[in-house]
């Protein structure tokens, strides 16, 4: 995983985190967001790293979901 987007992912994360105990459903939603079309743009590219999808699946509030993830 190449540091621009590791940093990317875990500032996306902390943002999610940080909201999440704010209970800033707007905020925690737009990060989530950010992070599912970053996971997208990345998907069959040098880019597309386990990671970033354990991080997704991390705040994917349908366990269903998750588990696909």
């Amino acid at each position: 995983m190449t540091p621009p987007l590791y940093d990317e992912v875990l500032e996306l994360s902390l943002v999610l985190a940080n909201a999440s105990t704010a209970s800033d459903s707007e905020e925690e939603w737009k990060a989530y967001n950010k992070l599912k079309a970053l996971c997208e743009s990345n998907r069959g590219t040098n880019n597309n790293h386990p990671i970033q999808w354990e991080a997704l699946a991390d705040f994917t509030p349908h366990p269903e979901r998750a588990i696909d993830i």
